[in-house]
């Protein structure tokens, strides 16, 4: 498994297991993202309006990372997207990557 996270064109961070697709002639021609989910940092002002049990640390500067679903209206679990769509790709923060290890097997949906 590659966890890793992609900026695409649209602006979009997106957390996925990352494989590279290759035409015949060994030339990168799209991604296949597994198990995609969209990150969004929230502002922690914001996302205490989204969990009642959440204290606020005081920093205004803190952030949440909440996750949704690439495709949240199909069933695929698979993408694939151009080549030319990646803007770039990087390897996720640790607490990011278990954020969305916990966030596959359904046990939170954002933290800060």
């Amino acid at each position: 498994m590659s966890i890793q996270v992609a900026r695409l064109r649209s602006g979009e961070d997106v957390i996925a297991d990352i494989k590279e697709i290759r035409n015949t002639v060994k030339d990168p021609v799209a991604y296949l993202f597994r198990q995609p989910r969209i990150l969004t940092l929230i502002k922690e002002s914001e996302a205490i309006l989204l969990s009642e049990n959440t204290e606020p640390s005081g920093d205004p500067n803190a952030v949440r990372v909440a996750f949704s679903s690439y495709m949240p209206l199909s069933k695929d679990t698979e993408s694939l997207i151009p080549f030319d769509w990646v803007v770039t790709i990087g390897n996720p923060l640790d607490e990011v990557l278990t954020m969305y290890e916990e966030n596959l097997n359904g046990t939170t949906t954002d933290r800060s």
